[in-house]
């Protein structure tokens, strides 16, 4: 479960309230929890992240599914256990020397995404393209247990399979503006309902594969056998 984070009472009281308290005194304003996510990477090889920024995803939703939406996000990493290099720590990219830094109005290259396919892979928006994230300089964030560390919706990162022996466990908060509403539970009844309308896609697919499957099969039977 995506949300089970802050289905579980202490880590609600934590994110609705200290941290909540901490970025809202970070942004300048009240924010207001938007959405959560474990991440979590096994030891001996738990994947990493492909390059990205978050903003065009958090954003990608219509009024047609219960606008209006936030527009802005900042997103608060909780290391559970120490990350470093070997584990798979956060990469964040830097803009280069003397150029703005990314924003709504100058962000990164990004795939806007296709909305239908999978709303968690190809179906999201904000992967960077190049999508191996060339031309970008990262750096590795590394952050011991307990830290939190916060950065918006448009700095592009990613993050590196785990190589060591131990495992590597981080939760993200991201928040919006108090002033944009409190929408979390419409992002994750949104959420269900695209993942449920492409479950059902793939099943009608599938189902139209097997008919025409039976039709060849048919059509082939039907074909008259020579009599030489």
């Amino acid at each position: 479960d995506a949300a089970a984070a802050v289905h579980h009472a202490d880590w609600r009281a934590f994110a609705t309230g200290p941290l909540q308290e901490a970025v809202s005194s970070a942004c300048g304003e009240p924010m207001e929890l938007y959405k959560e996510k474990l991440n979590l990477k096994p030891a001996g090889g738990g994947g990493g992240f492909a390059p990205h920024i978050d903003s065009p995803s958090l954003r990608a939703f219509s009024p047609a599914e219960g606008g209006p939406w936030p527009r802005e996000f900042v997103t608060a990493m909780v290391a559970i256990d120490e990350m470093t290099s070997a584990n798979g720590c956060l990469r964040l990219a830097r803009p280069a020397a003397g150029t703005p830094r990314w924003s709504e109005e100058d962000p990164p290259n990004y795939d806007p995404g296709d909305t239908s396919k999978d709303p968690d892979a190809e179906g999201r928006a904000g992967a960077l393209v190049p999508a191996d994230g060339k031309g970008f300089s990262w750096e590795d964030l590394p952050a011991k247990a307990g830290e939190a560390w916060l950065f918006n919706g448009w700095v592009p990162h990613r993050s590196s399979a785990n190589n060591s022996d131990t495992p590597r466990r981080a939760v993200f908060f991201t928040y919006n503006p108090a002033r944009e509403g409190n929408v979390r539970e419409r992002y994750y009844t949104s959420m269900a309902e695209r993942r449920t309308a492409f479950q059902e896609k793939l099943a009608q697919r599938f189902a139209q594969q097997q008919l025409d499957a039976l039709n060849d099969a048919a059509g082939l039977l039907s074909i008259p056998k020579s009599a030489v």
